[in-house]
């Protein structure tokens, strides 16, 4: 009955840590939203601010995200909703340890959208 109580635990506390895990990036105020895609970020700032963190993991593990031709690779460039990047930050699936910011996302989303170049 013990080891019953014990899984049934884990278990919603799987489900209810799960349920975090999604596309929640409309808490960004619309003046940060329309400072964002007035003025898009620019690689520079994405690499010191962002990918710093993916280099932790992503240095010798595939993909790589080292420098901005390893990034390409998992950008389409102009279409955030269809990039492999904005995918897994936006549900909360990387950084492995903790969820970026909601800012940092809407960063990456329209550096994406705007082509995703390299400044």
């Amino acid at each position: 009955m013990k080891q019953f109580k014990i899984l049934t635990y884990y278990s919603c506390l799987f489900v209810l840590v799960s349920c975090g895990n999604y596309k929640n990036t409309s808490t960004l105020s619309m003046h940060e939203r329309q400072k964002l895609e007035s003025s898009p970020p620019t690689y520079t700032y994405l690499k010191d601010e962002v990918f710093q963190i993916c280099r932790y993991c992503h240095t010798g593990r595939r993909p790589y995200l080292f420098n901005y031709q390893d990034i390409q690779a998992v950008v389409v460039p102009g279409k955030p909703e269809e990039s492999k990047l904005f995918e897994m930050v936006s549900s909360g699936r990387m950084p492995k340890g903790g969820r970026l910011s909601n800012k940092k996302i809407w960063a990456i989303y329209y550096w994406i959208k705007n082509g995703a170049k390299n400044d």
